[in-house]
């Protein structure tokens, strides 16, 4: 008696599934859109915390590893539109050695709800929602 097998064989053309969209850009009519705590690092292995209250006052804390963490406070004013904003420090010891203007111009590049790009004069950041404080009431800046 003769066994026949039948070996069938498929072949499936696979490609990785779409991706999704990119999250839609939120209108920004004033500080309180923009309000909260916001986080991000960079390639030097620094770590930002960012905080907006309603107001427009602003802390960002910078953690440089091995160097001393830095402080940089102030009020945002804006400017023609809500998306163009000017930075008067009223402390900066992040570049205090630098001889840094008392002011600066920062540009909201891109807003979702739950990420925040500024650009501050030629450089860009992009933050995120602190995972912490999600959902959590926000507390003005000191």
């Amino acid at each position: 008696m003769r066994r026949t097998a039948i070996i069938t064989l498929v072949v499936a053309c696979g490609h990785a599934p779409p991706k999704p969209p990119p999250p839609a850009e939120k209108a920004v009519t004033g500080f309180a859109d923009v309000a909260g705590s916001w986080v991000t690092d960079d390639d030097m292995g620094w770590f930002y915390t960012l905080a907006i209250d309603d107001k427009g006052a602003m802390i960002q804390t910078i953690d440089r590893g091995r160097l001393a963490q830095c402080e940089q406070k102030g009020k945002l004013t804006a400017q023609d539109n809500p998306k163009a904003l000017q930075l008067v420090y009223a402390k900066d010891t992040c570049a205090a050695e630098l001889g840094d203007p008392d002011k600066q111009d920062v540009k909201i590049v891109s807003f979702t709800g739950d990420h925040l790009t500024l650009s501050f004069g030629t450089l860009q950041r992009a933050y995120k929602r602190d995972p912490k404080t999600s959902g959590a009431s926000q507390a003005a800046p000191h």
